[in-house]
């Protein structure tokens, strides 16, 4: 007979990694290592500085960035405040991005200028929402394509009109106590929203799938348990897109 799973929210799920093995690898990019020690500190700041920016239980904070550190720590600190951070596929064009960001209702947006030669983001983004350039970058945008979008937050060199540089957004972090991250974290059951995932679009335009925190932890702790036969000596190569399920 089976073990039975136990199942937790995907934030509670760090902070069990964190005091039993909290100086293990977690993560593991060709330029970097992060414990899980450091990456469960990394969410909670990020959780800060959104909760700073006024995100709240049941907002919607998407993400169209490249693999990175930054994707993940935007992505738990969105979960532990109980957001639903959205994944943007990064090859969308301009008008696929105009349709999800304003179909996901997202109120703050995370993007990158680290990858310009492969994709300038912040192009396509100006492109989707040509008042971009007349506005500040300070939390105020008026964008009447996406009415709920207060912020584009850019993690790299540039400053564009109407982008929030990541500097700002990471000192917004001492504004929040860490207590009040650990409080809205104590309040995510299992089956409240974990993120919400759009589909590609190849035959139409892309849909939104919300999807709890049970539906993504039970199935991956019995794959791990039962398929792939995993312990702690392990680890788990995973080459795609963050966008993708597979990095959930």
């Amino acid at each position: 007979m089976n073990e039975v799973s136990d199942v937790y929210s995907i934030p509670d799920l760090l902070v069990r990694a964190t005091n039993r093995a909290g100086d293990d690898d977690a993560i593991l990019f060709p330029y970097q290592k992060i414990t899980y020690s450091q990456l469960y500190k990394r969410a909670v700041r990020s959780a800060c500085s959104l909760a700073t920016l006024g995100i709240r239980q049941g907002d919607h904070v998407g993400i169209l960035m490249s693999n990175c550190q930054e994707f993940v720590d935007i992505f738990l600190g969105a979960q532990f405040l109980g957001a639903w951070p959205v994944p943007i596929n990064a090859r969308y064009k301009a008008r696929e991005l105009n349709y999800v960001i304003q179909n996901a209702d997202i109120k703050t947006l995370f993007t990158t200028d680290r990858i310009v030669e492969h994709v300038d983001f912040v192009a396509l983004l100006s492109e989707a929402f040509p008042s971009l350039a007349e506005q500040k970058g300070d939390g105020s945008l008026q964008i009447a394509e996406a009415p709920l979008l207060q912020n584009i937050v850019l993690f790299g060199d540039r400053s564009p009109n109407g982008m929030m540089d990541q500097t700002t957004f990471q000192d917004m972090a001492a504004d929040t106590n860490e207590a009040e991250v650990e409080l809205s974290r104590s309040r995510i059951a299992i089956r409240d929203v974990a993120m919400m995932m759009y589909t590609s679009g190849t035959t139409a335009m892309p849909k939104g799938c919300p999807i709890s925190h049970e539906a993504l932890v039970r199935p991956a702790i019995e794959a791990g348990r039962t398929r792939f036969y995993l312990d702690s000596d392990d680890r788990m190569w995973d080459p795609l897109p963050m966008f993708h399920m597979s990095f959930v």
